[in-house]
């Protein structure tokens, strides 16, 4: 299943932090699981110090993907056809350290 496109946004204690659209880069295999990296960055104003502590996080988007055969990928193409599966993540977001990594399921 050919992964194409995320869209997604992160908020922060309730507060929208970043919004952002990749490419998955990635094809995911029948009854297979696939780890995805989603990179994320918090604007700073200049001068701003960067946010440290623990805030509650929400990770949320669509994935697009194309369903196999050439009739698919050409309406997929075409944006005629672009099948797509919600996603949503929550949980505690420690940047005490100043760099985090979410694992979302």
């Amino acid at each position: 299943l050919p992964l194409r496109e995320f869209n997604y946004a992160l908020a922060l204690d309730g507060r929208p932090v970043f919004a952002g659209f990749r490419s998955p880069e990635a094809t995911l295999r029948r009854f297979g699981t696939q780890r995805l990296t989603l990179p994320v960055s918090i604007p700073l104003a200049e001068g701003q110090a960067a946010p440290t502590g623990t805030f509650r996080y929400a990770l949320r988007g669509e994935l697009g993907y194309t369903t196999p055969g050439e009739i698919a990928e050409i309406l997929f193409d075409s944006g005629l056809r672009r099948p797509t599966v919600p996603f949503n993540a929550t949980g505690t977001l420690n940047l005490s350290a100043g760099e985090a990594q979410l694992v979302a399921p």
